[in-house]
């Protein structure tokens, strides 16, 4: 599906039931990433306009093995200019409530305003790869085309970024 639409947009094509498809299809999670980091309803929902529109000028120029990967990178890009505009903090209660680990039983011991506390001070790497593949369920291979690194680059920013948190927490 998604390879066809790459195919038509590049040929000019404007396959309006294609567009919609990818629409439909990630819309929510691109939207969800975006709200994690943003926590305001109307500019998560125009940035996740922008990544789709970013999205459709992209692959009409560039060729796209990954249209998830894709998206997500738009979107990352899009907060971290919108992060430099405003400054604004970046992480919300609710994903605070969804991070899991084998130390689970003890991050319920902890509040969120701890939790939040601590989120906060990692690093934007550091929380976007928490969220991806901990929130998001996106595979490591996702991630590595999100950052442009490789699989062992974000395995290792993964372990970084857990150990951080746990040393944050003092459950090392």
């Amino acid at each position: 599906m998604t390879d066809n639409l790459i195919i038509k947009l590049k040929k000019g094509e404007n396959n309006r039931k294609d567009l919609e498809e990818v629409y439909n299809r990630f819309y929510e999670k691109i939207y969800g990433f975006i709200f994690l980091k943003t926590q305001n309803e109307s500019k998560s929902e125009d940035l996740t306009c922008e990544v789709f529109i970013k999205f459709i000028d992209y692959v009409k120029e560039h060729d796209v093995d990954n249209v998830n990967a894709l998206l997500y990178r738009i979107a990352r890009n899009l907060i971290i200019d919108d992060v430099r505009k405003k400054k604004e903090d970046l992480i919300g209660d609710d994903a605070l409530n969804t991070i899991t680990d084998n130390t689970e039983n003890k991050l319920d011991l902890i509040s969120n305003e701890q939790l939040m506390e601590v989120i906060s001070s990692l690093t934007d790497d550091y929380r976007d790869v928490i969220v991806m593949y901990y929130i998001n369920d996106m595979t490591i291979r996702e991630i590595a085309d999100v950052f442009n690194k490789t699989e062992g680059a974000i395995r290792t920013m993964l372990s970084r970024a857990i150990k951080a948190l746990k040393k944050e927490l003092k459950i090392v």
